[in-house]
Protein backbone atom coordinates (compact mmCIF):
# COMPACT_ATOMS: atom_id res chain seq x y z
CA UNK A 1 0.00 0.00 0.00
CA UNK A 2 2.79 2.43 0.95
CA UNK A 3 4.78 1.55 -2.19
CA UNK A 4 1.75 2.13 -4.40
CA UNK A 5 1.16 5.52 -2.78
CA UNK A 6 4.79 6.57 -3.34
CA UNK A 7 4.60 5.51 -6.99
CA UNK A 8 1.39 7.48 -7.36
CA UNK A 9 3.04 10.60 -5.93
CA UNK A 10 6.02 10.19 -8.25
CA UNK A 11 3.67 9.89 -11.19
CA UNK A 12 1.95 13.14 -10.22
CA UNK A 13 5.31 14.93 -9.82
CA UNK A 14 6.60 13.73 -13.17
CA UNK A 15 3.33 14.60 -14.91
CA UNK A 16 3.30 18.04 -13.32
CA UNK A 17 6.88 18.72 -14.35
CA UNK A 18 6.10 17.62 -17.88
CA UNK A 19 3.05 19.88 -18.05
CA UNK A 20 5.07 22.90 -16.96
CA UNK A 21 7.64 22.53 -19.73
CA UNK A 22 7.86 25.28 -22.32
CA UNK A 23 10.07 23.85 -25.06
CA UNK A 24 9.06 26.43 -27.72
CA UNK A 25 10.48 29.95 -27.55
CA UNK A 26 8.94 32.61 -29.80
CA UNK A 27 10.33 35.89 -31.08
CA UNK A 28 8.09 38.11 -33.22
CA UNK A 29 9.62 40.98 -35.20
CA UNK A 30 9.11 43.15 -38.28
CA UNK A 31 11.69 43.75 -41.03
CA UNK A 32 11.39 46.55 -43.59
CA UNK A 33 11.87 45.28 -47.16
CA UNK A 34 10.49 48.16 -49.20
CA UNK A 35 8.43 51.33 -49.18
CA UNK A 36 5.86 50.74 -46.42
CA UNK A 37 6.38 47.02 -46.93
CA UNK A 38 7.46 44.74 -44.10
CA UNK A 39 8.03 41.09 -43.34
CA UNK A 40 6.52 39.88 -40.09
CA UNK A 41 8.70 37.11 -38.67
CA UNK A 42 7.27 34.63 -36.17
CA UNK A 43 10.37 32.67 -35.19
CA UNK A 44 10.22 29.57 -33.00
CA UNK A 45 13.27 28.04 -31.36
CA UNK A 46 12.41 24.51 -30.24
CA UNK A 47 14.22 22.50 -27.59
CA UNK A 48 15.32 18.97 -28.51
CA UNK A 49 13.65 16.43 -28.77
CA UNK A 50 10.50 18.53 -29.30
CA UNK A 51 8.93 19.72 -32.54
CA UNK A 52 5.91 21.73 -33.71
CA UNK A 53 3.71 21.00 -36.68
CA UNK A 54 3.70 22.66 -40.08
CA UNK A 55 0.59 24.48 -41.24
CA UNK A 56 -0.04 21.85 -43.90
CA UNK A 57 -1.33 18.95 -41.82
CA UNK A 58 -4.61 17.17 -41.27
CA UNK A 59 -6.13 18.86 -38.16
CA UNK A 60 -7.83 15.55 -37.33
CA UNK A 61 -4.38 14.03 -36.71
CA UNK A 62 -2.28 16.87 -35.27
CA UNK A 63 -2.66 20.57 -34.47
CA UNK A 64 -1.16 22.63 -37.33
CA UNK A 65 0.61 25.81 -36.25
CA UNK A 66 -1.67 28.76 -36.98
CA UNK A 67 -0.71 32.45 -37.09
CA UNK A 68 -3.72 34.64 -36.26
CA UNK A 69 -3.21 38.30 -37.18
CA UNK A 70 -5.90 40.56 -35.75
CA UNK A 71 -7.64 42.99 -38.09
CA UNK A 72 -5.84 46.32 -38.52
CA UNK A 73 -7.19 48.90 -40.96
CA UNK A 74 -3.67 50.19 -41.73
CA UNK A 75 -2.24 46.94 -43.09
CA UNK A 76 -2.82 44.82 -46.15
CA UNK A 77 -1.58 41.24 -46.21
CA UNK A 78 0.66 40.52 -49.21
CA UNK A 79 1.01 37.03 -50.70
CA UNK A 80 0.59 33.98 -48.47
CA UNK A 81 2.34 33.13 -45.25
CA UNK A 82 5.50 31.09 -45.88
CA UNK A 83 7.50 28.75 -43.65
CA UNK A 84 11.28 28.57 -43.46
CA UNK A 85 12.90 25.70 -41.58
CA UNK A 86 14.04 22.09 -41.78
CA UNK A 87 10.77 20.35 -42.57
CA UNK A 88 10.61 16.67 -41.61
CA UNK A 89 7.85 14.14 -42.26
CA UNK A 90 6.76 10.79 -40.91
CA UNK A 91 3.93 8.42 -41.80
CA UNK A 92 1.06 8.05 -39.39
CA UNK A 93 0.80 4.32 -38.67
CA UNK A 94 -2.98 3.85 -38.72
CA UNK A 95 -4.00 6.10 -41.65
CA UNK A 96 -0.77 6.12 -43.64
CA UNK A 97 -0.97 9.93 -43.97
CA UNK A 98 2.21 12.01 -43.81
CA UNK A 99 2.67 14.31 -40.81
CA UNK A 100 4.89 17.37 -41.36
CA UNK A 101 6.77 19.03 -38.52
CA UNK A 102 9.71 21.28 -37.64
CA UNK A 103 12.39 20.42 -35.08
CA UNK A 104 14.89 22.97 -33.72
CA UNK A 105 13.76 26.10 -35.59
CA UNK A 106 11.15 27.51 -37.94
CA UNK A 107 10.33 31.02 -39.15
CA UNK A 108 6.79 31.85 -40.30
CA UNK A 109 6.91 34.92 -42.56
CA UNK A 110 4.01 37.14 -43.58
CA UNK A 111 4.53 40.19 -45.80
CA UNK A 112 2.35 43.24 -45.08
CA UNK A 113 1.94 46.63 -46.72
CA UNK A 114 1.10 49.71 -44.65
CA UNK A 115 -1.62 51.94 -46.09
CA UNK A 116 -0.22 55.05 -44.35
CA UNK A 117 3.06 56.04 -42.71
CA UNK A 118 1.61 56.10 -39.19
CA UNK A 119 2.99 53.98 -36.37
CA UNK A 120 1.19 50.65 -36.58
CA UNK A 121 0.65 48.03 -33.90
CA UNK A 122 0.02 44.48 -35.15
CA UNK A 123 -1.50 42.11 -32.61
CA UNK A 124 -2.52 38.50 -32.70
CA UNK A 125 -1.71 35.04 -31.46
CA UNK A 126 -0.04 31.79 -32.48
CA UNK A 127 -1.75 28.46 -31.85
CA UNK A 128 0.61 25.48 -31.76
CA UNK A 129 1.31 22.14 -30.12
CA UNK A 130 4.71 20.79 -29.06
CA UNK A 131 5.38 17.06 -29.28
CA UNK A 132 8.15 14.52 -29.14
CA UNK A 133 7.89 11.17 -30.91
CA UNK A 134 6.27 9.73 -27.77
CA UNK A 135 4.13 12.45 -26.20
CA UNK A 136 2.57 15.89 -26.65
CA UNK A 137 1.89 18.94 -24.54
CA UNK A 138 -1.61 20.48 -24.62
CA UNK A 139 -2.38 23.10 -27.22
CA UNK A 140 -0.60 26.39 -26.46
CA UNK A 141 -1.19 30.00 -27.45
CA UNK A 142 1.49 32.71 -27.81
CA UNK A 143 0.33 36.31 -28.09
CA UNK A 144 2.30 38.86 -30.08
CA UNK A 145 2.33 42.65 -30.28
CA UNK A 146 4.56 44.05 -33.03
CA UNK A 147 5.01 47.81 -33.44
CA UNK A 148 6.04 49.05 -36.89
CA UNK A 149 7.49 52.54 -37.06
CA UNK A 150 7.77 53.69 -40.68
CA UNK A 151 11.05 55.31 -41.65
CA UNK A 152 11.25 59.07 -41.01
CA UNK A 153 8.06 59.22 -38.96
CA UNK A 154 8.38 62.47 -37.01
CA UNK A 155 7.76 62.23 -33.28
CA UNK A 156 4.82 64.17 -31.89
CA UNK A 157 6.11 67.35 -30.23
CA UNK A 158 4.40 67.04 -26.86
CA UNK A 159 4.37 69.45 -23.93
CA UNK A 160 4.23 67.86 -20.48
CA UNK A 161 5.08 68.99 -16.98
CA UNK A 162 7.96 67.44 -15.04
CA UNK A 163 8.09 66.59 -11.34
CA UNK A 164 8.93 70.23 -10.50
CA UNK A 165 6.01 71.63 -12.47
CA UNK A 166 8.10 72.92 -15.36
CA UNK A 167 6.78 72.41 -18.91
CA UNK A 168 9.04 70.25 -21.10
CA UNK A 169 8.84 70.26 -24.91
CA UNK A 170 10.17 67.29 -26.86
CA UNK A 171 11.49 69.66 -29.56
CA UNK A 172 13.86 71.17 -26.98
CA UNK A 173 15.98 68.02 -27.35
CA UNK A 174 16.39 68.05 -31.15
CA UNK A 175 19.96 66.96 -31.91
CA UNK A 176 19.93 64.33 -29.16
CA UNK A 177 18.86 60.69 -28.96
CA UNK A 178 15.72 60.53 -26.80
CA UNK A 179 14.46 57.39 -25.06
CA UNK A 180 10.82 57.56 -23.94
CA UNK A 181 9.31 55.09 -21.50
CA UNK A 182 5.55 55.04 -20.84
CA UNK A 183 4.49 53.43 -17.54
CA UNK A 184 2.09 53.48 -14.59
CA UNK A 185 2.26 52.55 -10.91
CA UNK A 186 1.29 48.92 -10.30
CA UNK A 187 2.49 47.72 -13.70
CA UNK A 188 4.87 44.89 -12.74
CA UNK A 189 6.19 44.61 -16.30
CA UNK A 190 6.96 48.36 -16.30
CA UNK A 191 8.92 47.90 -13.09
CA UNK A 192 10.80 44.89 -14.44
CA UNK A 193 11.65 46.64 -17.71
CA UNK A 194 13.04 49.67 -15.92
CA UNK A 195 15.07 47.74 -13.38
CA UNK A 196 16.41 45.03 -15.70
CA UNK A 197 16.76 46.86 -19.02
CA UNK A 198 16.23 50.62 -19.11
CA UNK A 199 18.40 51.31 -16.07
CA UNK A 200 21.24 49.40 -17.75
CA UNK A 201 21.24 51.83 -20.68
CA UNK A 202 20.93 54.80 -18.33
CA UNK A 203 24.12 53.72 -16.58
CA UNK A 204 25.92 53.08 -19.88
CA UNK A 205 25.13 56.55 -21.25
CA UNK A 206 24.98 58.53 -18.02
CA UNK A 207 27.88 60.79 -19.05
CA UNK A 208 26.78 61.26 -22.64
CA UNK A 209 25.05 64.62 -23.08
CA UNK A 210 23.67 63.49 -26.46
CA UNK A 211 21.36 60.91 -24.85
CA UNK A 212 18.21 61.88 -22.94
CA UNK A 213 15.99 59.52 -20.97
CA UNK A 214 12.37 60.54 -20.39
CA UNK A 215 9.71 58.68 -18.46
CA UNK A 216 6.03 59.46 -19.02
CA UNK A 217 3.65 58.29 -16.31
CA UNK A 218 -0.11 57.92 -16.83
CA UNK A 219 -1.13 57.66 -13.15
CA UNK A 220 -4.44 59.40 -12.44
CA UNK A 221 -3.21 60.76 -9.09
CA UNK A 222 -0.17 63.04 -9.04
CA UNK A 223 0.76 61.96 -5.51
CA UNK A 224 0.86 58.32 -6.61
CA UNK A 225 3.27 59.25 -9.42
CA UNK A 226 5.54 61.29 -7.13
CA UNK A 227 5.62 58.53 -4.51
CA UNK A 228 6.68 56.00 -7.17
CA UNK A 229 9.43 58.35 -8.36
CA UNK A 230 10.74 58.75 -4.82
CA UNK A 231 10.90 54.98 -4.35
CA UNK A 232 12.81 54.54 -7.62
CA UNK A 233 11.10 51.37 -8.75
CA UNK A 234 9.82 52.58 -12.12
CA UNK A 235 12.09 55.44 -13.17
CA UNK A 236 15.30 57.20 -12.24
CA UNK A 237 15.34 60.60 -10.57
CA UNK A 238 18.15 61.48 -13.00
CA UNK A 239 15.75 61.03 -15.94
CA UNK A 240 13.32 63.68 -17.14
CA UNK A 241 10.15 62.47 -15.48
CA UNK A 242 6.89 63.69 -17.02
CA UNK A 243 3.22 63.34 -16.14
CA UNK A 244 0.03 63.27 -18.21
CA UNK A 245 -1.67 65.64 -15.79
CA UNK A 246 -4.26 63.26 -14.40
CA UNK A 247 -5.69 62.40 -17.84
CA UNK A 248 -4.23 58.91 -17.60
CA UNK A 249 -4.48 56.93 -20.81
CA UNK A 250 -6.78 59.57 -22.33
CA UNK A 251 -3.97 62.07 -22.86
CA UNK A 252 -3.35 62.91 -26.56
CA UNK A 253 0.33 61.96 -26.27
CA UNK A 254 -0.64 58.29 -25.96
CA UNK A 255 -2.79 58.41 -29.07
CA UNK A 256 -0.08 60.22 -31.04
CA UNK A 257 2.49 57.56 -30.14
CA UNK A 258 -0.04 54.71 -30.49
CA UNK A 259 0.51 53.51 -26.92
CA UNK A 260 -2.07 51.02 -25.67
CA UNK A 261 -0.11 48.70 -23.36
CA UNK A 262 2.85 49.04 -21.05
CA UNK A 263 5.77 49.32 -20.76
CA UNK A 264 6.22 51.06 -24.11
CA UNK A 265 9.75 52.24 -24.88
CA UNK A 266 10.19 54.51 -27.92
CA UNK A 267 13.52 55.74 -29.29
CA UNK A 268 13.82 59.03 -31.22
CA UNK A 269 16.87 59.98 -33.28
CA UNK A 270 18.67 63.33 -33.44
CA UNK A 271 16.38 64.53 -36.24
CA UNK A 272 13.28 64.00 -34.10
CA UNK A 273 12.21 60.85 -35.96
CA UNK A 274 10.91 57.68 -34.32
CA UNK A 275 13.30 54.87 -35.15
CA UNK A 276 12.24 52.19 -32.67
CA UNK A 277 8.96 51.54 -30.96
CA UNK A 278 8.80 48.04 -29.56
CA UNK A 279 7.68 46.01 -26.61
CA UNK A 280 10.50 44.45 -24.60
CA UNK A 281 11.30 40.89 -25.63
CA UNK A 282 10.86 38.08 -23.14
CA UNK A 283 14.49 37.93 -22.08
CA UNK A 284 15.63 40.89 -19.95
CA UNK A 285 19.19 40.52 -21.21
CA UNK A 286 18.02 40.68 -24.82
CA UNK A 287 15.89 43.76 -24.15
CA UNK A 288 18.79 45.55 -22.43
CA UNK A 289 21.20 44.69 -25.24
CA UNK A 290 18.77 45.69 -27.99
CA UNK A 291 18.08 49.09 -26.42
CA UNK A 292 21.76 49.84 -25.77
CA UNK A 293 22.72 48.83 -29.32
CA UNK A 294 19.96 51.02 -30.78
CA UNK A 295 21.16 54.06 -28.83
CA UNK A 296 24.81 53.45 -29.71
CA UNK A 297 23.96 53.13 -33.41
CA UNK A 298 21.99 56.40 -33.44
CA UNK A 299 24.85 58.29 -31.80
CA UNK A 300 27.04 57.42 -34.80
CA UNK A 301 24.66 59.03 -37.28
Amino acid sequence: MKTSFILFLLLIIVSSAFAQQNPVHWQCTAKRIGDRTYELHFMATIDSPWHIYARQNDPELVLPTNINIAYNDNIRLQDTLIESGRLESRKEHQTGEMINYYPEHVDFIQTVKLKTNSITRIKGSIDYMACTNERCLPQAKQSFNIVITPRAASAYDFKLKNSKGKTVNLSDFRGKVVVLDFWFTGCINCRNFYQNSLSVSERLFTHNSKVVFMSICIDKEKRTWLNSLEKGGYASMQAINLYTGGLGDQHPVLRQFNVSSYPQPIVINKRGEIVAGYHPVNSDSLAAKELANTIAGLLKE
